[in-house]
């Protein structure tokens, strides 16, 4: 089970931004449904991984989430120049944050596969 939820509520209950739904309608992956949620001292028991965008949500995290059997990682940690999701809400790049949201699924899918 894949779950996203933010470290704030400033958008709770929104759907994805314009600029990601656009993208994501570019590759046929639907947004349908998806609205956004906080995160919850609960997820800490329910997911295996929580990933976050970058090395702020990994603190706003661990305060939200006291008690985990979780792993909480930067996303972009498992690919060959590790660094923060770059915000295309700020960059305006959309493809970008993309490119590198998908090489990192392929390689948190492996690193879990393994596991």
């Amino acid at each position: 089970m894949i779950d996203s939820a933010g470290t704030s509520g400033w958008h709770e209950g929104e759907p994805p931004h314009r600029g990601t739904h656009q993208k994501l309608k570019e590759h046929a992956i639907s947004t349908d449904g998806m609205v956004s949620r906080p995160l919850v001292q609960e997820d800490g028991q329910k997911f295996d991984y929580i990933v976050c965008m970058d090395h702020d949500n990994i603190e706003q995290t661990k305060r939200i989430i006291s008690k985990t059997h979780a792993k909480i990682m930067r996303y972009l940690d498992v690919i060959d120049e590790p660094k923060d999701v770059p915000d295309p809400y700020y960059t305006g790049d959309f493809e970008e944050t993309y490119q590198l949201c998908m090489e990192a699924n392929q390689r948190l899918y492996d690193e879990i596969m393994k596991a």
